[in-house]
C-alpha cells in the first residue's frame, strides 16, 4: 500500500512537471509571457489610467501569487489545463480575490505579452478589426463619405472611417474594445516574420459584465493583448463613425472578499499564411460558447406568410407598382437598388403561391425597366416617389452621382436568379427586362476593361470609377457567371474569372474584404466577400492545405 501511495504521488508530480514544461516550452516558442495587472483610473478625467501594476505569472498547472498594490493585497490563483488532444492549446482560469485593504476605481486584467512583434502582424478581432484596421482613416460624421478631393480617385489607398484601429504609422497604437461588440470575444494574429499565429478566446462576460479587450503595440516591439474586468475604456469609446466619444465606463470599488474570474483558451500554432489564422478561428470559434438551446416559436412557413403580408400591405406602392425598401419616410427608405433590398426582396417573394404577390413582383420588374437604368448603363442608385431617380447620395453635393457599385452587382445577380425562377414557374420574362439586365452586365465589362477594377463608387452618368480600391464588387464575378450562362456570352465569363482572380490576389489573400456598405467608407466588412465564378469552385483545396493562386477558401471564411 505504501508503495502504491508513493507511486501515485510520483505520477501526479511527474504529470504536473510534464504539463508545466510543455506549456512553458509552448509559450517560449511563441515569445509569450502572461501577466496579471491591477489598474487604477481617475473618473474625473474620464477614466484616465493613473497606475498599472503588472506581475509576470509563473507557468504552473496551479499557481497562487500574491499581488500587492498601494492600498490592497490580492491573491491571484491561476489554473492551467493543457489540452489532452492538442499540444498547442491551453485552457486557463484566473481568479483575482481581494484579501486585504480596498481597491477603488479599478479593474483587474490578464495581459498577454508577445515579443518580436511587428506592424506587419495581421491582427483579427472578429467583426471589429481586420489587419488591425491598419489603414488611412478620416473622422467624418455618419454617414461618412470621402470629402477631401485629395482622397478621391481610382488609385487611392484604402481609407476607413474613425473606428478603433492600430496605427498605420509610428507612434502610440491601441485598440480598446468590449467583448459585446465582437462576433466572438477573441483576438488572433498571424506573424509573417515568424510564421506563427495565436488565437485567444474568452467567454462573453462574467459577474461584472462585458470584458474589456485591448490590443496595444509598444515602442520596444511588443504586442499586448489584454482581457480586463470590469470593462474600462480609457478616456474614449467608439460610437458609430466616431472613436472619440467620452468613456462612460465605471471602474469597480473592490472590498475584501471580492472575486473576479477570467476564463480563456489560448491557441498557439504554426502559421505560414493568413488563411491559417482564419482556419483556426473557424475551427475553434464555438469552443467556449454555451450549447445553443433554440426553441422555435413559429414555423418558417408562418414567418414567410407574415413577412409576405407585411410587404404587400406596407411596402408595395400600387400607384407605381414597386416594393419600397422601407416606409418611405425619406428617399433612402423609399428605393435603393440592391444592398438594402431593391430587387433582392422580390426573389423570396417570387416563390410565393399567392397570385397577388406574383402580380406585384411582375409589376416591380415592369416599373424598374427601362426607367431604372442610368446613363452609365448601371442601375440608378436610389430614388423616391416612384418617378424620381438619383445617381447617389443627394444629401451631399460631392456624392450626388456616386453609385455604390455593389448595388448594381447585387441587382444583376438576383434579377437573373429571378429570371430563371420565372421560367420554372411559367412566368413570361419580358424582352425589356432582359435588355436592361444585359446592359448592366455590359456596363460591368466596360468598367473592367477601362479601369481594371470595379471600384467602390462609380459615376452614374459616365460609369467611370470615382473611388477605387475595394471589393465592393465582390458579388460581380458571380453575377457575371449567371449572365454568361443566361445570355450565352463567353466574355461575361472571361471577365468574371479575371476580376475574381485579381480581387483575390489584391485583397482576399491579404485578409481584406471592404467597401460593401455605402455608409462605412472602405472599412473591413462582411458584405463584400468575394463570390468566385462557379466554374472555379472545384479549385478549393482541402482544409489545411497551402494556399495557391486560385484558392478561394479565405473568401468563404473571412466574412465575419
Amino acid at each position: 500500500m505504501f508503495r502504491k501511495i508513493l507511486l501515485f504521488i510520483f505520477l501526479v508530480a511527474f504529470n504536473c512537471v510534464s504539463a508545466n514544461e510543455t506549456v512553458s516550452d509552448l509559450f517560449s516558442k511563441h515569445k509569450l509571457k502572461i501577466g496579471y495587472s491591477i489598474n487604477n483610473y481617475n473618473p474625473d478625467l474620464y477614466n484616465q489610467l493613473v497606475e498599472k501594476r503588472t506581475y509576470i505569472a509563473e507557468i504552473k498547472k496551479d499557481n497562487n501569487q500574491s499581488v500587492v498594490s498601494n492600498n490592497a493585497e490580492w491573491s491571484v490563483v491561476s489554473k492551467l489545463y493543457p489540452s489532452a488532444t492538442n499540444k498547442n492549446t491551453v485552457d486557463v482560469e484566473v481568479t483575482f480575490q481581494l484579501t486585504n485593504g480596498s481597491e477603488n476605481n479599478a479593474s483587474v486584467a490578464v495581459d498577454f505579452e508577445f515579443s518580436e512583434w511587428t506592424k506587419q502582424n495581421y491582427v483579427m478581432i472578429p467583426a471589429a478589426a481586420y489587419n488591425g484596421n491598419r489603414f488611412e482613416s478620416r473622422r467624418i460624421a455618419y454617414s461618412p463619405k470621402l470629402n477631401d478631393i485629395r482622397d478621391i480617385g481610382p488609385d487611392k489607398p484604402i481609407i476607413i472611417s474613425d473606428v478603433p484601429r492600430l496605427n498605420i504609422k509610428d507612434g502610440p497604437s491601441r485598440i480598446q474594445e468590449r467583448s459585446g461588440s465582437m462576433a466572438l470575444p477573441a483576438v488572433g494574429f498571424h506573424s509573417p516574420s515568424r510564421n506563427q499565429g495565436a488565437l485567444i478566446i474568452t467567454t462573453q462576460a462574467n459577474d461584472y459584465g462585458d470584458y474589456g479587450i485591448n490590443v496595444e503595440e509598444t515602442a520596444s516591439g511588443k504586442g499586448l493583448i489584454t482581457i480586463m474586468s470590469p470593462l474600462v475604456r480609457e478616456r474614449y469609446k467608439y460610437e458609430i463613425a466616431d472613436n472619440q466619444v467620452v468613456s462612460p465606463d465605471k471602474p469597480a470599488n473592490f472590498k475584501v472578499g471580492d472575486q473576479v474570474k477570467i476564463r480563456f483558451r489560448i491557441y498557439l500554432f504554426d502559421s505560414p499564411n493568413i488563411q491559417t489564422l482564419f482556419t483556426q478561428y473557424f475551427a475553434a470559434r464555438k469552443d467556449l460558447c454555451k450549447p445553443e438551446q433554440i426553441t422555435p416559436l413559429y414555423s418558417y412557413s408562418e414567418c414567410y406568410n407574415t413577412i409576405e403580408t407585411k410587404f404587400n400591405a406596407q411596402n408595395f406602392v400600387p400607384e407605381w407598382g414597386y416594393y419600397a425598401i422601407g416606409m418611405r419616410e425619406n428617399f433612402l427608405q423609399d428605393w435603393q437598388i440592391g444592398w438594402t433590398g431593391g430587387m433582392i426582396s422580390t426573389y423570396p417573394l417570387l416563390f410565393s403561391n399567392n397570385n397577388k404577390t406574383i402580380e406585384n413582383v411582375v409589376a416591380n420588374f415592369n416599373w424598374l425597366f427601362p426607367n431604372g437604368i442610368s446613363p452609365s448603363g448601371f442601375f440608378w442608385d436610389s430614388g423616391e416617389k416612384g418617378n424620381k431617380w438619383y445617381g447617389g447620395d443627394i444629401r451631399k453635393p460631392l456624392s450626388t452621382n456616386w453609385h455604390l457599385i455593389r448595388k448594381s452587382g447585387d441587382a444583376l445577380y438576383y434579377i437573373i436568379k429571378q429570371f430563371n425562377l420565372m421560367k420554372k414557374k411559367n412566368i413570361i420574362v419580358q424582352p425589356e427586362w432582359e435588355k436592361g439586365t444585359r446592359g448592366v452586365a455590359d456596363a460591368f465589362v466596360r468598367l473592367w476593361q477601362k479601369w481594371g477594377q470595379f471600384g467602390n463608387f462609380v459615376d452614374s452618368r459616365t460609369g467611370d470609377v470615382i473611388v477605387g480600391g475595394s471589393t465592393s464588387g465582390g458579388i460581380v464575378p458571380g453575377a457575371l457567371v449567371l449572365a454568361s450562362k443566361y445570355f450565352n456570352n463567353d466574355l461575361f465569363l472571361e471577365i468574371a474569372k479575371t476580376s475574381a482572380q485579381k480581387m483575390y490576389d489584391d485583397y482576399i489573400s491579404k485578409g481584406i474584404s471592404c467597401g460593401g456598405p455605402g455608409d462605412a467608407m472602405q472599412n473591413p466588412d462582411s458584405e463584400s466577400s468575394l463570390i468566385p465564378p462557379s466554374s472555379m469552385l472545384r479549385r478549393l483545396p482541402a482544409p489545411g492545405r497551402s494556399r495557391k493562386p486560385g484558392n478561394w477558401s479565405l473568401a468563404y471564411r473571412s466574412g465575419a
